[in-house]
């Protein structure tokens, strides 16, 4: 949602509150009455707020989401007419609104005993804002954000400090005209554009129901989001039908990149979304006509089948990462698509593209039963797999990870030891290619009082051996690389991790003070021997929301 992508923020809402109650369900509730708020969707706004103050009357944000939906209810109050006035005498002025949040955050991670003696890992200072600017006027609705990140490193220094611009946009729709248009670093994930792009989107409604868009600018890699990088362009047209028979949203759209001169990708695809009462369904495919393959081909749905059981499936085939010929600089050791002009052929560069791209699938199946009024359980079962890819181009060949299989029930109670909170317990079963893993998963969300909530949680894992060795170091380079080598050491023999954490979260009037504290500890491996191993783990910070 700090991309200012309000659509799909809503859609992964709408799916994280339709999952079974979990420590995440009350932030999303009341997260996607915001983004709906946001996307100027007034009226399912104030539902979801009315419905978060109904479930979860005695939450730490209940105070918050009560202000909200009484700042809904005031704006759309109208005013009393002062006796005499003349109607349209006076020109309305601008509407302006701004809100946002600022939060900063030191995090520590240390690594003791096993291969390493003492080994820092992490302590970095991470600091984020995001500020958003609405304003209203007789003709334009104007919408601006400007959202971004940084992070000091202590250990590295300088040289490791990132800079990251998630967006900085203005968008200007008319009230009562068709069009809209959007101005600077705006979300991608929809029409083709996999991610964020600089540029303009220009949208012109055809009818109530119908809306072309065209779109072009610069493709924006996140690690590189503290520059406008020019060297890659893409350009794009799309029309979507809203609201069609009352349940169906749709969209075509069409999108060419260009990289360094070079056709970089040319994909065509498609976008559907159904919605009834019981079923909500999501499908999304793209297909690249320049390298003659499927991209991506997504499919998600949540049916309530009855008050109280749910059943969600999930369906995610795509190259990883997307393919474009910008894949062929992996492991080249260049950082533009030009330097390969000099060794390469077109041809050739198309090639060692596709040879760089696997392609991951990931199938997950689940539901939820409520057992009683504070008692759910949980089933989600999961199977991935990520293909090989070749040897080529002075890059060795990378082995098919095979199905991967994840089996995790869980039962979710409310109120086990206080109005508001939420506890979970689940045992899953990881069936991977390198080992097996049982897992002891519990989660809790205690609120002490209206404004602090304590969050234990706690993860034992027990690992044991498959045999498969092509994703392991060598155990034997303990100079080399000591850490490495003792991992594959545990993953060839087992080995047996307990995790505990505790966090704590104090909100007082708009700031809120957040830490986190644990300790991960591995034993050595069970057949080879070795040392245990500690991680140790502090964080903690502040954040203003405005």
């Amino acid at each position: 949602m700090t991309t200012g992508d309000f659509d799909a923020a809503i859609r992964v809402f709408t799916k994280v509150v339709s999952l079974p109650e979990n420590a995440n369900s009350i932030d999303a509730k009341e997260l996607l009455g915001v983004a709906r708020e946001r996307r100027g969707q007034l009226a399912h706004a104030k539902a979801e707020y009315e419905e978060y103050l109904r479930w979860y009357p005695g939450s730490v944000g209940a105070a918050r989401v009560r202000q909200r939906l009484d700042a809904l209810l005031t704006a759309s109050a109208k005013p009393p007419e002062r006796p005499g006035a003349r109607r349209g005498a006076v020109t309305k002025p601008t509407d302006l609104e701004i809100f946002g949040s600022a939060s900063t955050q030191y995090r520590r991670e240390s690594l003791d005993g096993g291969a390493a003696e003492s080994l820092v890992s992490d302590s970095s200072l991470y600091s984020d804002l995001s500020v958003s600017t609405r304003a209203r006027s007789e003709k334009y609705l104007w919408r601006g954000l400007a959202s971004g990140s940084y992070r000091f490193d202590f250990v590295e220094g300088m040289d490791q400090n990132e800079t990251r611009v998630s967006a900085f946009f203005l968008d200007v729709a008319q009230r009562s005209g068709p069009y809209s248009a959007t101005f600077g670093r705006q979300p991608g994930n929809t029409a083709g554009v996999s991610s964020r792009f600089d540029g303009v989107r220009l949208s012109r409604r055809l009818a109530e129901q119908w809306r072309v868009t065209v779109r072009g600018g610069f493709p924006v890699e996140i690690s590189d989001s503290d520059r406008v990088e020019t060297g890659r362009q893409l350009y794009g047209i799309s029309i979507d039908g809203e609201d069609l028979g009352g349940r169906v949203d749709a969209q075509l759209f069409a999108i060419q990149q260009q990289a360094d001169g070079m056709l970089d990708r040319n994909g065509v695809g498609t976008e559907l979304r159904y919605a009834d009462d019981h079923l909500f369904m999501a499908s999304y495919a793209d297909y690249d006509l320049y390298f003659g393959d499927l991209n991506t081909a997504l499919l998600s749905a949540n049916w309530q089948i009855r008050p109280g059981t749910s059943a969600t499936l999930f369906v995610d085939y795509r190259n990883s990462p997307i393919l474009t010929s910008w894949n062929a600089i992996q492991g080249q050791g260049v950082d533009r698509l030009e330097d390969l002009s000099d060794l390469y052929s077109d041809s050739e560069i198309k090639q060692l593209a596709q040879d760089r791209t696997p392609r991951s699938t990931l199938v997950s199946l689940g539901g939820s039963q409520q057992l009683s009024d504070r008692v759910q359980l949980a089933i989600d079962i999961s199977a991935s797999h990520l293909s090989d890819t070749p040897a080529s181009g002075g890059i060795d060949a990378m082995p098919s990870t095979g199905w991967e299989f994840s089996y995790y029930p869980q039962l979710v109670v409310s109120g086990l030891f206080a109005s508001g909170d939420v506890g979970t317990i689940g045992v899953r079963y990881f069936d991977g290619s390198i080992s097996d893993t049982w897992s002891l998963i519990v989660n809790e969300r205690y609120p002490v009082t209206s404004r602090l909530r304590v969050l234990p949680r706690l993860r034992v894992d027990w690992r044991t051996n498959r045999g498969r060795d092509e994703f392991l170091p060598d155990p034997d380079d303990t100079d080399e690389d000591p850490i490495g080598a003792a991992q594959a050491a545990r993953a060839r023999n087992g080995s047996f991790t307990v995790r505990p954490y505790l966090g704590l979260e104090w909100r007082v009037w708009k700031v809120t003070l957040f830490g986190d504290v644990g300790m991960e500890w591995t034993t050595g491996s069970f057949d080879a021997g070795g040392e245990d191993e500690y991680v140790y783990a502090v964080s903690g910070g502040l954040r203003y929301d405005f």
